[in-house]
């Protein structure tokens, strides 16, 4: 049955009624839409977060009209930073009585061929205000291994002890989740560039296809490279300092790892957050003598 459309004019818009407390809002819309996005030459179910802000004055948002910005702008943009950024630069446009909008999509993102098909969880948002304040934030989620150096040591001493040698220890390997998340005033940082790191930092990569060769690499690769949690999150931060020289001093920055435990029964979490000024003038006076 289809509602005859003269009732639809006949009916009251109780979004635009006024509410019974009058408080403004700062985030109302949908969450979790499934949005078709071009990337890369791949086209991607992305998950969708679109939010307006609701003025004092105003009962509800007008949820369709914020749901069909990001269908439209999904069908020509370029990139998810162009998805983001359009799509809450429209909705300013179509919901007038807005004075913020945010748009945020979630998706994974297949590595080459040269990582066996692998991939990384990306979470890239874009919000703008009338009053033409901006922040674009770029997160990446990528699971490598670390080996434990501790446990390393420990068997390298008792094997020097019995009068046993080896150049590769054998120690506890596991695999750990590294994000890395960067909120700005400038033009989102690239996700493949953070990806990199996340990667680079962990004692060794992970791969999806492998053969006993490949499998064999990894394992040395991790146990010639032992790192801590904790060390993975200071490395993760340097080489963002280091590769992005230019990053703003107010950008605000994320590190951190999960290390699934091979021989705990717990994880073991590491964190950092600050801006970018901050971690700076630390890494300066570490150079210190």
């Amino acid at each position: 049955m289809k509602f005859p459309a003269n009732l639809i004019e006949k009916a009251r818009d109780i979004h635009s009624d006024r509410p019974k407390y009058c408080f403004r809002l700062d985030k109302v819309g949908a969450s979790g839409l499934k949005v078709p996005i071009r990337v890369n030459g791949f086209v991607l179910l992305g998950n969708v977060n679109v939010y307006t802000s609701l003025p004092d004055n105003r009962r509800g948002v007008d949820l369709s009209r914020q749901n069909s910005v990001v269908y439209q702008v999904a069908n020509s943009a370029r990139s998810l930073e162009e998805f983001v950024i359009l799509s809450a630069e429209e909705l300013l446009d179509v919901i007038p009585y807005s004075d913020a909008a945010e748009v945020s999509v979630e998706v994974d993102i297949p590595q080459d061929e040269a990582n066996a098909f692998g991939s990384y969880r990306t979470m890239i948002s874009s919000f703008i205000s009338r009053a033409d304040k901006r922040k674009n934030r770029t997160r990446v989620e990528l699971v490598g291994i670390t080996a434990c150096p501790c446990t390393q040591e420990l068997i390298r001493t008792y094997l020097a002890d019995i009068g046993e040698s080896t150049s590769i220890p054998a120690t506890h390997t596991q695999r750990s989740i590294g994000i890395l998340d960067i909120t700005l005033k400038e033009d989102h940082i690239s996700h493949r560039d953070l990806a990199a790191i996340v990667e680079e930092s962990m004692s060794s990569p992970t791969r999806t296809l492998t053969k006993r060769p490949e499998e064999a690499s990894l394992v040395m690769l991790s146990l010639f490279n032992p790192k801590l949690a904790e060390d993975v999150v200071r490395e993760m931060l340097f080489l963002l300092l280091e590769r992005f020289p230019r990053i703003p001093d107010d950008a605000y920055v994320i590190s951190s790892v999960r290390s699934l435990e091979s021989v705990h029964k717990h994880d073991i979490y590491v964190e950092r957050s600050a801006f970018v000024g901050d971690l700076r003038r630390e890494l300066e006076g570490s150079k210190r003598p």
